[in-house]
């Protein structure tokens, strides 16, 4: 009997319209870090992809990232996220492409639209790369942290921190929410579907228009949801009373240190590329 309350679960697989959004319970490398250490290899992983902007490092932080993915069985639904964002990142590798902050070696094309100064050089080829990585970078750890992350470790975490309960609880539901917006967004295309709507049909004024059959329900999904945490707050006296303490507070352990050497190598190797190579 103590075997079976005692089994911890294996990572679940998830499918491909959930895997970016949703926690999943498991016992890889990453569900079993302290959330603490989570946020700060988030908050690194972050500041050395905005600060640096040559591709050498950014790429080293991908891969940093994509090797934190495979070795805890979750780079199958981090490409699936990846393949998402494929739109904004396409847009963005475009955008930087053909005006990026200046105009470096070879140039193959330029030209003058007005206000606007198109030009494709090898230069401008390598600024939209490590700007395309650098979304990926930082997308794939934030994913990373929402899969292996639950909102009560959260909670738990920022309250050993020392956090006052008004934000820990703003950011634990701000988490869960996300969880919760998606399910209602699937639900209400659902609905509009069994109606007649037909989301992938039309030009792209009428699937503007279309839209607005999903908006209006998300407001007001939204609302309700706002107003009924509100009367559950006021229930249940929340802020009237002393500050609350966490029953099972979390604590680091060896695989927590083990990350912070990991980040602090990232972090040292950026510094030795950014001073001596860049």
């Amino acid at each position: 009997m103590g075997q079976v309350f005692n089994r911890r679960p294996r990572n679940r697989r998830l499918d491909g319209s959930a895997a970016w959004a949703r926690f999943t319970p498991g016992t890889s490398y990453l569900h079993l870090l302290d959330p603490r250490t989570k946020m700060g290899g988030l908050i690194v992983v972050s500041a050395v992809s905005l600060i640096q902007e040559s591709l050498v490092p950014l790429l080293v932080a991908l891969l940093f990232v994509l090797t934190l993915a495979g070795i805890s069985d979750l780079l199958h639904p981090l490409i699936r996220a990846f393949w998402k964002i494929s739109p904004l990142l396409l847009f963005i590798v475009v955008i930087d492409m053909f005006f990026p902050k200046g105009s470096t070696g070879t140039v193959f094309f330029s030209a003058d639209l007005g206000i606007l100064h198109p030009a494709l050089s090898t230069g401008g080829i390598l600024f939209a790369g490590a700007m395309g990585v650098r979304l990926l970078t930082i997308t794939g750890f934030g994913v990373l942290f929402i899969m292996t992350t639950s909102c009560t470790a959260v909670i738990h975490a920022l309250k050993a921190m020392g956090v006052p309960d008004t934000l820990t609880f703003s950011l634990g539901y701000a988490l869960r929410s996300t969880t919760a917006l998606s399910a209602d967004l699937g639900h209400i295309m659902d609905a509009q579907r069994s109606r007649g709507l037909d989301f992938e049909q039309g030009s792209w004024i009428r699937k503007a228009e279309m839209l607005m059959a999903l908006v209006i329900p998300m407001i007001i999904a939204v609302l309700n949801r706002a107003r009924l945490v509100a009367d559950a707050m006021q229930a249940r006296g929340f802020g009237s009373g002393t500050r609350t303490t966490c029953y099972r507070p979390p604590h680091p352990g060896q695989r927590d240190l083990s990350m912070g050497l990991l980040l602090a190598g990232l972090v040292g190797f950026t510094v030795v590329y950014h001073r001596f190579l860049g």
